[in-house]
């Protein structure tokens, strides 16, 4: 194999899991459902990069609300009323840029 191919990032998440194309989705189920349906949707993700014939599988990231959850919650400046500043659709990302990664901003 002279190219391995793998994803960079995750994938969408089933609409039955969480709201799709929404930053920080909540979840739409709780406890054991919700245990159930993420790793139902990790599966899945796995599935579909078999079929697609990706060399190196990974879990899509279906567990995660989105690439930066647990990364800012960790940070005091993450608290809800900061965080819905940053909810914005389209503009979370970079807003979260300006304020954490300077001077790329």
């Amino acid at each position: 194999m002279l190219f391995p191919t793998t994803i960079a990032g995750s994938l969408p998440k089933p609409e039955w899991l969480a709201e799709p194309n929404t930053l920080w989705a909540p979840w739409k189920s709780k406890g054991e459902e919700l245990a159930r349906a993420k790793r139902d949707a990790t599966m899945l993700a796995i599935k579909l990069q078999e079929d697609a014939g990706i060399d190196i599988v990974t879990e899509g990231e279906q567990a995660r609300q989105h690439f930066v959850h647990g990364f800012l919650e960790k940070i005091e400046a993450s608290t809800s009323p900061t965080r819905s500043r940053w909810e914005s659709g389209k503009t979370a990302t970079r807003q979260w840029c300006r304020r954490w990664c300077r001077p790329c901003g």
